[in-house]
Parts: structure tokens; sequence; C-alpha cells
């Protein structure tokens, strides 16, 4: 039991890894339409939803920590 109680936590953890380096790629060529708002606008919102997930409890630490480090970018850049 408590090796496949390791195993999910595991699958959940390279899920979440590969969900996240999956939208890092993908971001900045967002950020490049012209529909879309500034970086930093975007990025600065995504922080606040993601805290507000968060606070639900529907986010988890990696997704904050995530989203901070894109908002820090985007500040960066600019």
């Amino acid at each position: 039991m408590r090796l496949a109680q390791n195993d999910l936590s595991l699958t959940r953890r390279e899920l979440l890894a590969n969900l996240n380096a999956y939208y890092r790629e993908r971001i900045p060529r967002a950020f490049r339409s012209p529909h879309c708002g500034s970086p930093l606008t975007l990025a600065a919102e995504s922080l606040r939803l993601t805290l507000l997930r968060y606070e639900a409890g529907e986010a988890s630490a990696l997704e904050v920590v995530d989203a901070q480090s894109t908002a820090a970018d985007a500040r960066n850049a600019g």
C-alpha cells in the first residue's frame, strides 16, 4: 500500500513538472499575440489567479512558485 502511494506521489509530481514545463515553453508565444496584454500584466494576473487557487486549496505550492518566477521574469524583461 505504501509503495503504491509513493508511486502515485512521484507520478503526480512528474505530471505537474511536465505540465509546468509545457506552459513555460508556450507562454512567451502568447505574449507575442497582438490580442494579449503586456507580458507584465499577464504575468501579474496569472500570479494573482494562482494565489487565489492556492488559497482555495486548488493549486500547489509549485504552481505558486512557478507563477512568481514568471512574474519576476516579466518584470526583469521589461
